[in-house]
C-alpha cells in the first residue's frame, strides 16, 4: 500500500437525477469546490452553472452558463493577491480575508472572462 497514505478520499452523495446538482445552494457548491480544489490556488464562490477553467501559469477562465447576470466571488488562496482581467487589462480590487484575497465580480449571461493573478 505504498503511496496511498498521502491522498484524500472523498465520498460525495449526489442526487439520483444529475440535473439536481444545479439546484444545490451556493454555500454547498462553494464548500465542495474548496475541498475538491485544495491544491489549486483559485476557486469560485459562485452559483451553479458558473465554471472555472484553471491553468498552471496563474491564469484562468470563468465561464457563465447562466441566462442572467450573476455576482460572485473569485477567491485567490494568497493574502494580498492581485487579479487582472485579461480582456480589459484592468486590475480588480479585492480584500484580504485570512490567507485569501477575495474579488467580487459581476458576470454577464453566457459569457467568459480570462484572468491572471499574482
Amino acid at each position: 500500500m505504498r503511496g496511498l497514505t498521502k491522498g484524500r478520499f472523498f465520498i460525495l452523495t449526489i442526487p439520483e437525477n444529475f440535473d439536481d446538482l444545479y439546484h444545490l445552494p451556493q454555500e454547498v457548491l462553494s464548500q465542495i469546490r474548496r475541498d475538491m480544489m485544495e491544491d489549486i490556488p483559485v476557486y469560485l464562490d459562485s452559483p451553479a452553472r458558473v465554471c472555472l477553467f484553471a491553468y498552471d501559469n496563474n491564469t484562468f477562465i470563468a465561464k457563465s452558463y447562466l441566462p442572467y447576470p450573476s455576482r460572485y466571488n473569485i477567491v485567490i488562496k494568497k493574502a494580498g493577491a492581485k487579479l487582472f482581467d485579461l480582456q480589459s487589462g484592468t486590475e480588480l480590487q479585492g480584500y484580504v480575508k485570512g490567507n485569501a484575497t477575495i474579488f467580487e465580480v459581476l458576470h454577464q449571461p453566457r459569457t467568459y472572462h480570462a484572468y491572471r493573478f499574482k
